[in-house]
């Protein structure tokens, strides 16, 4: 773990002012939380992959988040996910953490308005994630698990979507699955 000292991200955000990378302060800002989660709770961070997708090698490496440990949540809710995350994304993330999660959805991935989840979307992107991560397993140390996500809004203005009732087919579907390694509609 590196010994440098926590700042507010107030204080990093003014560090990097003259750095015209707004990677460069996101990747900064993220260290500083993560930091102060290890310091102060002893636990290790998880930290979504989107804001680093776009990030250099370099950058991610300078901002110090790979030395603290901290542990990489991939997700894609789709099922063409190497679309998203391309497999030069995953080269460049093993490179930089050797653990892993990947994220999947049961409900709420594919539209604000949407009351009832598409079971078989849904299974979809799930038997996709089993594939990829059959195929990156061995770039990492270790991918941990995937984690069903169900989203319940898209931001804390707008309303609910998929409820959790409508929702619970697709979730046993997906849970079955991701258990098993497959589905078959038989």
């Amino acid at each position: 773990m590196r010994s440098s000292s926590w700042a507010p991200a107030s204080a990093v955000v003014a560090k990097t002012a003259t750095d015209s990378s707004s990677n460069t302060a996101s990747a900064l800002i993220v260290h500083s939380v993560a930091e102060y989660v290890v310091r102060r709770h002893h636990v290790i961070p998880i930290v979504w992959d989107d804001m680093l997708r776009q990030m250099t090698t370099d950058v991610v490496r300078e901002s110090g988040l790979p030395a603290l440990g901290v542990e990489l949540m991939v997700w894609s809710y789709v099922k063409d996910i190497y679309r998203f995350v391309p497999y030069s994304q995953w080269t460049q993330f093993a490179a930089l953490f050797p653990r892993v999660w990947i994220a999947s959805a049961f409900k709420g991935a594919f539209g604000e308005t949407l009351t009832v989840p598409n079971a078989r979307w849904h299974l979809e992107n799930n038997m996709a994630w089993l594939s990829v991560a059959r195929e990156q397993r061995p770039h990492f140390a270790e991918v941990r698990g995937l984690v069903l996500t169900g989203w319940q809004r898209y931001d804390h203005l707008a309303a609910l979507c998929e409820l959790l009732p409508a929702a619970i087919p697709s979730l046993a579907l997906s849970l079955i699955s991701v258990t098993f390694g497959a589905f078959d509609s038989k």
